[in-house]
């Protein structure tokens, strides 16, 4: 019988090491993915962690126990029962937050009508504010098709510091000045290629794709808030805006170089269907302009501005000497949420973007 591990993941804020507080499911109990599994704790936040597959959990580490990142603490193996079950009927009641309960039974929404958009598809808050809203309007243009909210792992509101939970305005940034003389030399070799298929690639395609890139290794920044928990979706919804151009590229991850360039090149400006729904942002200014920097649209956690290249004497390592160099250089600024996320991480997402760009050949 094939068995799963399960990894400590890493921790956004505070110290390496990790302690888990209690188990919330123990050896012998059925689990379903995304249901929380354990409660841990580093030295500035308590996590409760989700269920990474369905099965009977076997194994754990010990409650107390400290560990490190990538550290082993669970195994599970497959719920045969579950499988060679069928489906009772009549179906168990829906599973929903205490929030989307008591709202539905307010605005008398019957839960068993609706589709769950929550972890493992649990009904949620905004499930119910879905369905209790007035049908859109028939002026409606048809191509206006809303981008599905994408479903991820949560992590309830307990992982919030508490000295933060209650402030209102929690956004910070960081910035950092990237090197983008490799990324243009690149699209000057492609430019004519391009353009034959007629379209046009700019820099902000190469930093959009590296920065997707970059949301794999950092997911806190690809999230949201609802009332009862912080959204980490496995997929990326990117809002984007330069200029008069704004739009939402669903699944964003799936996009390749030509891709971002066939988005970024549209010429007609369109609205961001439900802006909230995006789970990512990124913009472009004209200067250096780092306090006029815009801010995440509230539930959205990161923002990332880049602003205009220009070229700027740089001093850079030359065997074993250093030499001044002109490169062509800009400011990247990620605004982003305090209460999941501490300048090193954001400092450690930004450095991942600049290292892919200078990496280009």
């Amino acid at each position: 019988m094939t068995s799963t591990t399960y990894e400590m993941p890493a921790l956004p804020l505070g110290s390496a090491e990790i302690t888990i507080l209690r188990w919330l499911k123990h050896p012998g109990d059925a689990c379903q993915a995304g249901e929380p599994l354990l409660i841990a704790l580093n030295d500035r936040i308590e996590v409760a962690l989700p269920t990474p597959v369905d099965g009977i959990l076997t194994t754990h580490a010990a409650a107390g126990s400290n560990v490190v990142p990538s550290a082993t603490i669970a195994t599970f193996t497959p719920d045969l029962a579950a499988e060679s079950t069928p489906p009772a009927t009549p179906q168990a009641a829906p599973r929903a937050t205490p929030l989307a309960r008591r709202m539905a039974d307010t605005l008398g929404i019957a839960l068993n009508e609706l589709i769950g958009t929550g972890a493992a598809g649990r009904i949620v808050k905004a499930d119910v504010l879905r369905a209790a809203a007035p049908p859109a309007s028939a002026s409606a243009p048809a191509d206006a098709t809303p981008v599905p909210m994408p479903t991820g792992r949560s992590i309830p509101a307990i992982a919030i510091p508490t000295r933060l939970a209650a402030a209102d305005d929690t956004f910070v940034l960081t910035s950092i000045s990237v090197d983008l003389s490799a990324a243009e030399a690149h699209r000057t070799s492609i430019a004519p290629l391009f353009a034959r298929r007629g379209l046009h690639v700019d820099l902000a395609a190469y930093i959009a794709q590296a920065a997707i890139s970059a949301l794999v290794r950092y997911p806190f920044l690809n999230a949201w808030w609802d009332a009862e928990c912080i959204i980490m979706p496995q997929r990326v919804q990117l809002a984007y805006q330069f200029g008069e151009r704004t739009g939402l590229l669903a699944d964003a991850q799936d996009y390749n170089l030509q891709g971002f360039a066939r988005a970024f090149s549209a010429q007609h400006a369109s609205s961001i269907p439900e802006h909230w729904r995006a789970t990512f942002s990124f913009t472009t200014t004209k200067g250096w302009a780092l306090f006029s920097q815009p801010l995440p649209v509230a539930p959205q956690t990161s923002l990332l501005t880049c602003s205009a290249p220009g070229k700027q004497p740089t001093v850079v390592s030359a065997g074993k000497g250093e030499r001044l160099s002109i490169q062509l250089n800009a400011l990247l600024t990620l605004a982003y949420d305090a209460r999941i996320a501490e300048h090193a991480y954001a400092d450690a997402f930004l450095h991942d973007i600049a290292g892919q760009l200078k990496r280009l050949h």
